[in-house]
């Protein structure tokens, strides 16, 4: 009987999973959004070489962010509300370059973001 049920996952996004041609194409439909701040976290670029991702996305830099434990260090960005089913649609897009965890935004929702793989701090 649950099958049909499908559960909500939240995920940070500060990068090109918030544009709504990248949603469109990985996950068929534009996804619901609200603002929020990661603290503790740098923002940076990273080159992209994937020919998939790149098809999708349209662009060979994309934004990437590592832990840095200080405070003052903050990144804007979207909460997507998406399903437990989209979700595997965003591993699948996110590079080898990145890392799902959880994180715990400014304004105290948990949600996953992806972030800079161990291999690559």
């Amino acid at each position: 009987m649950s099958d049909n049920v499908s559960t909500s996952v939240n995920i940070f996004s500060y990068g090109t999973l918030q544009d709504p041609q990248v949603q469109a194409q990985v996950l068929n439909r534009q996804v619901e959004s609200w603002p929020d701040t990661l603290s503790q976290y740098e923002l940076g670029l990273i080159t992209i070489t994937d020919v998939s991702v790149l098809a999708i996305s349209q662009q060979d830099q994309h934004p990437i962010i590592h832990f840095s434990g200080n405070a003052d260090d903050k990144v804007n960005g979207v909460v997507l509300k998406i399903t437990e089913a989209e979700l595997l649609n965003f591993d699948q897009y996110e590079t080898s370059d990145y890392q799902r965890v959880s994180v715990c935004l400014d304004s105290g929702v948990t949600c996953f973001a992806y972030v800079a793989s161990a291999q690559d701090t």
